[in-house]
């Protein structure tokens, strides 16, 4: 059973926690003395209520996200309005030092997986290519699908040329120097890499270590072959990781509008395909001659399996992924 809260319903259901949460800290004498926050023992005790109504296939609960952004900025605008210099100087030596490690982070944040692979002796890293924004000075990803207007071809340029290609190739000898052999990009959506052609393009300025992550899901929805691709990385030995996810259009809604939808997934009720159990846009017949298309490529590794069906209870799509892509991966 799902329980569907609309918009108010979700606010009031958030007051309530945070309303359980403050009755709590005033009653219970460690959570004041470690500074928990109200709305973090509400958010725990809730998140355990739902777990325990989840598991058992008692009820999930889905929520309204219209005012999260709303909320989110909210927050992060009015945290630090009690925040002062007499009480930042007050910490003394100790908060002088954690000022300089988060500031280490930040600027380093980039860089600590990669460090992180080399400690732990992972040698395959599985990423995405990121986007650059469309010119000098620009801070937004503009992710170009057609190829008019003709400053379309300007913007392509700068991204490629000027930004991914330089801090790519810096990429790859880090990624060297820390022992790592393959960098798997997902040919997802909103990135620079999403296919097979946009990666040879970064592979052949950059070196073998980049190949691609293959998610079908994706190229479901563009209009492509992940069997073909499959076929075509593996004569390239860029095959690297594998996906199991699946996507299905929409016929009532895609007829009518295409495959391109900017609608968010949670509107799965109106948009023109849908993240689906793996199954239920393609059946484990199709699988079967994806996982064997995938070995004749010369890949034999793991498949990570994805699901972000919400036309379904989510346990309910991860075993319904699970039963197809055991048929499907059976030699």
């Amino acid at each position: 059973m799902i329980i569907s809260l609309d918009m108010y319903q979700t606010l009031f259901a958030a007051v309530c926690v945070l309303m359980l949460g403050r009755f709590l800290k005033a009653r219970i004498g460690f959570l004041e003395k470690f500074c928990i926050p109200a709305p973090v023992i509400g958010g725990v005790l809730f998140a355990i209520f739902t777990c325990i109504c989840y598991v058992p296939g008692v009820a999930e609960f889905a929520f309204d996200d219209t005012l999260k952004e709303v909320c989110m900025v909210m927050f992060f605008t009015s945290v630090g309005f009690q925040a002062n210099l007499k009480v930042l100087k007050s910490g003394g030596k100790a908060m002088i030092v954690f000022l300089g490690v988060v500031i280490v982070l930040i600027v380093s944040q980039n860089f600590i997986a990669v460090g992180l692979a080399k400690l732990l002796g992972v040698e395959k890293i599985v990423m995405m290519s990121g986007l650059p924004a469309g010119c000098p000075g620009d801070k937004t990803p503009v992710w170009i699908t057609t190829s008019w207007p003709p400053e379309t071809q300007d913007i392509l340029d700068y991204q490629w040329n000027e930004v991914a290609i330089p801090k790519w190739k810096e990429l790859v000898r880090m990624a060297e120097d820390c022992g790592i052999r393959q960098i798997a990009l997902e040919n997802h959506g909103m990135q620079l890499v999403y296919n097979p052609e946009t990666l040879f393009r970064l592979r052949e300025a950059v070196g073998p270590m980049v190949g691609m992550n293959l998610d079908p899901s994706h190229l479901f929805w563009m209009g492509g072959d992940p069997i073909e691709a499959a076929r075509v990385l593996g004569e390239q030995g860029a095959l690297y990781h594998v996906h199991g996810k699946d996507s299905r259009p929409e016929r009532r809604m895609v007829g009518p509008n295409g495959l391109l939808d900017t609608k968010t997934i949670d509107q799965f009720r109106t948009r023109s395909w849908n993240y689906v159990a793996v199954g239920c846009g393609h059946g484990s017949q199709w699988w079967k001659e994806f996982f064997s298309t995938v070995r004749m490529a010369g890949y034999d590794g793991d498949v990570s399996l994805e699901m972000e069906d919400l036309t379904m209870p989510m346990l309910e799509g991860h075993l319904t992924s699970l039963r197809v892509l055991k048929e499907a991966l059976v030699l």
